[in-house]
């Protein structure tokens, strides 16, 4: 969203996936405003099948990178005190 460091893909997860309402965002991110938040949530929905095309998309950029990337930096050191 415009001046802030939330998607409009982040505020569509909370509502989709973690059932969030919109006030419950507002308390997460108190620089939002509660019209923002709903402005969001309305565009999300006008543009449902891009938005959650793009959020497919990205989880399966972390996806396969996480299985590219191989073990972490805590990992090898874990390893390396072993």
């Amino acid at each position: 969203m415009a001046g802030h460091r939330i998607s409009v893909s982040q505020i569509a997860i909370y509502v989709e996936e973690s059932a969030l309402s919109a006030d419950d965002i507002v308390r997460m991110h108190p620089s939002l405003t509660l019209a923002e938040v709903y402005g969001a949530i309305a565009f999300y929905y006008d543009n449902k099948d891009e938005i959650d095309a793009s959020i497919r998309a990205a989880d399966a950029y972390v996806e396969q990178a996480r299985r590219t990337a191989g073990p972490g930096l805590l990992d090898r050191l874990k390893t390396e005190e072993s």
